[in-house]
């Protein structure tokens, strides 16, 4: 197991930056994901690491030592990718066992690691066949049991669950945080599916356009989102971000008007004009809620309705505007589409966000 760390690290193609001064620490034993948007760069930055791509500048260290000009094999790393790229005529075990025999291990070692792991997975009775035989559930069970019986200091996975169903996709993304917890080697994972992010960082790492947004636990990052690019990532539906005129503790969206809490009305707020105000679908109830502390109403125009059994997901558009909001109301919702229902927004769970730049306000 090994701390990883990266300090000012960009790599460009021609004059192109794939990731530009990338600083972060990964500590030893840690579940990092890295998560953004396609072609935000993430898969670069765990190549860089790897050594299958190499820095422009910058330093890399794995334990301390300082891995820019060592090869990929000798960086002691284990990647598994969305290509399982196991060796078709090879059995499971033949599979799991081809690192520790390419080591010079002893064949009796190697047949007890392989069933360890095997039975670890869940693929033990599976030893004797070959990769043509095997789900694909069961292929990538195998390609981290290859990566995990080397013990690396390091695992990098690139999006290794993407070719997954849904339902298999839970259930081996359940698998990856028992083994993890289990065996606390340092953990480096690209996803562009949020739910994985959050459900298996304890590090969660945003990145747009080849540069960190922001760094912190998932609760952290979703609860205190730094700008309008990782609120309007993170969540499903993710947060609703709405043009807004402010003036006097006011906004004006439409020709509606939300008054705006003391809290919030900060000085910075106060040279603002034109702003973004941003409301996570949960913030936003039925009118029956709207007698409480901090609420304010909205009146919307119902667009969609997506029924998904306990919940219903609603969209509306506020009238006079080309703003649309997402939300939850439970059960299933009588209304049709044209219709007009008036919500409660929970103005301690809003943020408002700097039009020109897109960073957070309050």
């Amino acid at each position: 197991m090994a701390k990883v760390a990266l300090k000012d690290v960009s790599r460009y193609y021609g004059n192109t930056s794939a990731i530009a001064d990338i600083s972060l620490t990964i500590e030893d034993g840690q579940f990092c994901v890295l998560v953004g948007r396609s072609g935000c760069g993430k898969s670069t930055l765990l190549r860089t690491i790897a050594g299958l791509e190499a820095v422009s500048q910058g330093s890399i260290y794995i334990n301390d030592r300082r891995v820019n000009d060592l090869p990929a094999r000798n960086r002691d790393v284990a990647m598994v990718f969305q290509n399982y790229a196991l060796y078709p005529h090879f059995t499971v075990a033949e599979n799991l066992g081809f690192g520790l025999k390419m080591r010079k291990t002893d064949k009796k070692t190697i047949n007890q690691q392989v069933k360890t792991i095997a039975q670890s997975l869940g693929i033990a009775h599976l030893l004797q066949r070959k990769p043509k035989q095997l789900s694909g559930g069961q292929q990538q069970r195998v390609a981290l049991g290859r990566a995990i019986i080397r013990q690396p200091q390091a695992f990098l996975l690139d999006e290794p669950l993407s070719n997954l169903d849904t339902q298999l996709r839970e259930e081996t993304r359940a698998e990856l945080k028992r083994l993890h917890q289990e065996l606390k080697i340092t953990t480096i994972y690209v996803t562009h599916d949020q739910v994985e992010a959050m459900t298996l960082a304890e590090k969660l790492v945003v990145l747009d356009e080849g540069k960190i947004q922001q760094i912190g636990s998932p609760e952290e990052v979703y609860n205190n989102p730094a700008n309008m690019m990782v609120a309007g990532f993170l969540g499903n539906p993710p947060m609703n971000l709405i043009k807004a005129q402010y003036q006097d503790g006011e906004l004006q969206i439409g020709k509606q008007t939300v008054s705006i809490p003391e809290n919030l009305n900060n000085h910075q707020l106060s040279h603002q004009n034109k702003v973004y105000l941003g409301i996570r679908p949960e913030a936003i109830s039925d009118i029956s809620s709207s007698e409480m502390p901090d609420m304010a109403k909205l009146t919307l125009q119902i667009e969609l309705i997506e029924p998904l059994g306990r919940e219903t997901l609603l969209r509306g558009k506020i009238p006079e505007t080309e703003e649309v909001i997402n939300f939850f109301v439970s059960g299933t919702w009588s209304g049709k589409p044209k219709d007009q229902l008036t919500v409660a927004v929970d103005l301690k769970q809003v943020f408002i966000f700097n039009e020109i730049n897109g960073e957070r306000i309050v």
